[in-house]
């Protein structure tokens, strides 16, 4: 077989060595006759256009396939050599040297003419319109506008062409084997282009067009109309060793020196650069252009700056102290090495040491919305046309500062590098990045969106052996290290030369990669295959699961380790920029960002069904939304079965219900048991307080009747009666005290209340002193246990005779305050007081000191206020449970 083509119908049409051409329709073939105008021709030729018509070259004539069989539609005045589609519809053929376009109305157009001696044996038209010829033996051409060029090949034979959906042409040779041929975005311009030397510093284009370069041994070199010459130093270079060089827009080119300060280049002769200001003998490391024209010129060592305007030159105020300034003189410490311009006209300086500076009334001032928690050596600056101010750091990532908000991104967000030693802009939207790992592409609305937190992470494009260029090693330190010209193209200086990047010839691919499974590991053995099922696999006895056929599910066994799956993008154009998102549903939250990692790796997966999806990008962000999928069964050990979990949760239930039980009923003896105690004790206290009021208290009342005194004069003749008298009725209030505190029918606040509001009437009235009492209309139930009582009531009845003995009152009150969780007893007088600092004590007793002691015994606050001649009060404040305790 010579050829195939294939209709719009599904039949496919053979060419044979014999001319003989057979169609091939559901598996049957049939001979198609062709016009005797043709079988004089000794080869024919067969191609399909894009509208799915089958077209036919057969010495001079061209013919089409029509109403089952041949119709000749044009004849040229040379036999046809080559033949294929044509733009949207139609063919381009190759005739005589010369070639020509048919349309779909059968008129011909003649395109252009092939060099001299070149044969054509290909041809292409891609999808811009261009057409390429592959030749016997002069090696591929490219055709536009009439005009053809020769593209390098492997092999000077192509034997095939074709152009694939993403817009690469393939190119089959010979001996050379496949070529793959994309438009050169980058080129690298070294010592095999013409550049005098090799590592390159500082790079700049003048008005006229032509590009400057300084090298990193101090040589300065011009291209001219596409050729370089070296300046020697003598009359063609009045200087040392160069260090920058930057152009303005008046013709004149600036060159920075080691030793020499400053130069400048202006009307094709070496002019004398302005003085002043310390720089003329200074070494220079950065030059920045303004926009209005002015000339700002950093210095080799520490961080000195100049303003050169016209023929002045002033000095940049530094907010260093002199002595900071002095110690780096000397030293790269503090070195400007990076300097860029806002939209207003601030100019924006970055150090080496991490410090990012701008410039206001001729002093570097810092900005204090940039902040870090340690300085991060700057490398690079660039001021965007939206006025963001974006900063390369050394191994820190992406800084970005606009409108007084400052954020950092690094490769964890996508930023292709964390070592960015310049940056430049291109009209396309896109911000370029050159670094340690070479030269990318990010588009600026990705970063903003990243930045502004609706997105999590930016698509960078990157360039590297697929795109002609290896090996990129930026240099740094010296400004400007990168220089966009006037025709668009971004200019980088490499460690081997020049990077020139052309960002119109970047154009975006619009076809999304398809994604294909290509193969499953489980515990380090391969169980699933792309093409599993082919007969080279089936007969090895593997058996193996074909990964190719959707609808695929995978088996696994409950004691699996590990599972991985690998897969790939189908993309030819820059394959090392497709990245991929996976997710496993039913154990992945969501997207999982792989970037160019062509596996996923999972532990164990407990038993159930999962579906593995993944998709991915090209190398200008477009992503797919046919998700490959593959369906994951895994089988569960017998203790993660469905039965076996509904009979655990059966049995769980019954044993919880069980022991659920048996704990209740356990507190529930335990609360009776402890009810019967308490029941217990009440009867118990309420038997001895019966037994000291009959038994004790009837005895001390018979004591008190006998020993009572008839009248004073008897009282003075039996002295010895009088004191028993009273210490009988001493007792006797004693034991009604410790019979009220005994008796468990008095744990309440109400039983408090009404002892204690007894007690102090009956005292006040014995000293001739007014009683207030201020209590609730209703008093709440609340329970108190009998130490909380007992407390209370000696600490408020020490209160009240201190008052009454003491504090010389006229008026005693006695107030009750109710608050959730407690209450405040409140006692008051308007006596003497005692002066604020005194010794919180009578003279002699302790009965302050006891009031405290006590309320604190019981978890309670004792606070007392006095002043002299204002009185005291005293506020005993008592937390209760709703049980009665503390």
């Amino acid at each position: 077989v010579l050829m195939m083509a294939e209709d719009n119908q599904g039949a496919i049409f053979v060419v044979y060595p014999d001319n003989k051409i057979f169609r091939v329709v559901d598996e049957q073939a049939e001979l198609i006759a062709v016009p005797e105008s043709w079988q004089e021709s000794n080869r024919l030729l067969v191609a399909r256009d894009r509208g799915g018509k089958i077209w036919c070259a057969a010495g001079s004539h061209i013919g089409l396939w029509q109403n089952e069989g041949w119709q000749t539609v044009a004849t040229l005045d040379a036999s046809v050599s080559a033949i294929n589609a044509a733009g949207a519809s139609g063919v381009c053929v190759a005739s005589g040297g010369r070639i020509y376009r048919l349309d779909d109305d059968h008129s011909v157009t003649e395109v252009g003419a092939l060099p001299v001696k070149s044969e054509a044996m290909e041809i292409l038209e891609d999808r811009s319109g261009a057409v390429w010829v592959g030749t016997f033996a002069d090696g591929l051409l490219r055709g536009d506008a009439g005009k053809f060029e020769r593209v390098a090949t492997s092999d000077l034979e192509i034997t095939s062409l074709f152009e694939d959906a993403e817009g690469n042409i393939w190119a089959a040779t010979a001996g050379g084997g496949l070529n793959l041929i994309r438009p050169r975005m980058v080129v690298l311009v070294g010592r095999q282009a013409g550049l005098p030397f090799g590592s390159v510093i500082s790079v700049t284009e003048d008005a006229q067009g032509s590009i400057w370069a300084a090298s990193l041994d101090g040589h300065l070199a011009r291209q001219r109309e596409g050729r370089w010459e070296l300046f020697k130093a003598g009359a063609d270079w009045p200087g040392t060793r160069a260090t920058c060089v930057a152009a303005d827009r008046n013709g004149g080119v600036w060159v920075g020196t080691s030793d020499r300060g400053l130069r400048c280049f202006r009307d094709g002769v070496w002019q004398d650069a302005p003085k002043g200001a310390g720089m003329a003998s200074v070494g220079i490391r950065s030059l920045f252009i303004a926009s209005n024209g002015d000339l700002w010129v950093a210095s080799l060592y520490g961080n000195q700056l100049w303003r050169v305007r016209g023929r002045q030159v002033q000095a940049v105020n530094n907010t260093l102290s002199p002595e900071a300034v002095q110690t780096l003189r000397g030293t790269s410490v503090g070195a400007i090495r990076a300097l860029a311009e806002a939209p207003d006209g601030t100019i924006w300086v970055g150090t080496a040491e991490g410090q990012i500076r701008k410039v206001q009334d001729m002093t570097l001032a810092s900005e204090p919305a940039i902040r870090e928690p340690t300085p991060l050596s700057v490398r690079s600056l660039l001021v965007t046309a939206d006025g963001s101010l974006w900063i390369g750091y050394a191994g820190e990532g992406l800084g970005h500062f606009k409108d007084g908000r400052y954020r950092r991104l690094t490769t964890a967000a996508g930023v292709p590098d964390d070592f960015i030693s310049q940056l430049l802009a291109d009209d396309q939207g896109n911000l370029w990045i050159a670094g340690n790992r070479g030269l990318a592409r990010v588009s600026l609305a990705d970063l903003e969106a990243v930045i502004a937190g609706r997105a999590g992470r930016v698509n960078a494009r990157r360039f590297g052996s697929a795109d002609g260029v290896t090996g990129v090693q930026p240099n740094r330190d010296y400004w400007p290290s990168a220089w966009r010209g006037s025709d668009g193209a971004l200019w980088f200086t490499l460690r081997n030369g020049l990077l020139v990047a052309t960002p119109d010839a970047v154009s975006q691919n619009p076809v999304p990669p398809a994604v294909q499974l290509e193969r499953v590991i489980v515990d380090d053995q391969l169980v699933a295959l792309y093409n599993g099922g082919s007969p080279r696999q089936t007969q090895s006895g593997s058996n193996l699961m074909n990964l190719q056929h959707a609808g695929s599910q995978l088996h696994l066994g409950p004691g699996h380790r590990k599972l991985e799956i690998h897969f790939a993008a189908l993309s030819y154009t820059s394959p090392e920029n497709v990245q991929f998102r996976y997710r496993l549903t039913g154990f992945d939250a969501g997207w999982v960002e792989a970037g160019t990692r062509h596996s996923a790796t999972y532990p164990r997966l407990p038993g159930g069904d999962y579906e593995f999806h993944v998709i991915a990008c090209n190398n200008s962000g477009v992503w797919n939304t046919n998700e490959t999928e593959l369906a994951i069964t895994v089988a569960p050990f017998f203790h993660e079965t469905l039965w076996f979990r509904l009979g655990g949760g059966v049995i769980t239930v019954f044993a919880a219900g069980v022991i659920t039980l048996g704990i209740s009923r356990a507190r529930y003896r335990h609360r009776l048991r402890r009810l019967e105690a308490r029941r217990a004790l009440e009867q118990e206290r309420t038997r001895i307080a019966r037994d000291i009021h009959d038994e004790l208290g009837s005895s001390l009342t018979r004591i008190v009747m006998l020993s009572q005194p008839e009248d004073d004069d008897s009282a003075s003749s039996h002295p010895e009666m009088k004191r028993i008298y009273e210490t009988a009725r001493n007792l006797t209030h004693t034991m009604d005290e410790v019979v009220w505190a005994v008796n468990p029918r008095q744990d309440t606040l109400e039983g408090l209340t009404s002892y204690l509001t007894a007690f102090a009437q009956e005292i006040t009235a014995a000293a001739s002193v007014a009683c207030r009492l201020d209590l609730p209309d209703r008093m709440p139930a609340v329970p108190l246990s009998a130490e909380v009582r007992h407390n209370v009531f000696l600490a408020a009845k020490e209160a009240i005779h201190n008052a009454v003995r003491h504090g010389k009152a006229r008026v005693i009150s006695i107030a009750l305050k109710i608050q959730p969780g407690g209450f405040t007893l409140i006692i008051s007088d308007d006596g003497i007081g005692f002066p604020v600092g005194a010794p919180v004590r009578p003279r002699n007793g302790h009965g302050l000191e006891n009031m405290r002691a006590r309320l604190a015994a019981i978890g309670g606050e004792c606070d007392i206020s006095t002043a002299p001649q204002v009185g005291t009060t005293i506020r005993f404040t008592v937390a209760v449970s709703p049980h009665g305790g503390l």
